[in-house]
């Protein structure tokens, strides 16, 4: 622990920083005093990233000028639609390479599919962060067979 002194190691309580006697369980960030500022800022600009205006994470890049959020959101919607049809087609895939259905071409087939998905996907992904957008991908995925 932190701060407390070890009389096996003979170390004091100076050699260790203190923590207020409490035990860490983790990683523990404390910036260095010069970087406070810095933080405060950054702080309040996500806090205030749904007010437009010069204030935004969207004027902190100037690749996103003239990027509307409609056409952000839309690609975002296409990415998640890619990424769900290449888990769909990866779920095909696995099913028609089951011993009891053993249908090897269509399990080929499918996991090509599901492949060239995951491409498109990577694609609009690249496109949006080149634009200075946000890439926001949801949870979970198509439906299972089996």
């Amino acid at each position: 622990m932190f701060g407390s002194k070890d009389s096996s190691s003979g170390g004091s309580s100076k050699d260790v920083p203190a923590t207020r006697d409490a035990e860490l369980s983790g990683i523990v960030f404390q910036p260095f005093q010069e970087v406070q500022a810095q933080l405060s800022v950054l702080d309040d600009i996500l806090d205030n990233s749904s007010v437009p205006g010069p204030t935004t994470m969207a004027a902190a890049s100037l690749a996103r000028m003239d990027y509307e959020g409609g056409l952000e959101a839309a690609i975002n919607e296409q990415i998640n639609v890619e990424y769900t049809m290449s888990y769909i087609y990866h779920s095909l895939a696995a099913f028609m390479d089951r011993d009891n259905v053993g249908l090897p071409g269509f399990a080929a087939y499918f996991k090509a599919s599901s492949d060239e998905e995951r491409h498109h996907a990577n694609l609009l992904m690249a496109q949006q962060t080149r634009r200075g957008g946000g890439v926001k991908l949801k949870g979970g995925g198509g439906g299972m067979l089996g």
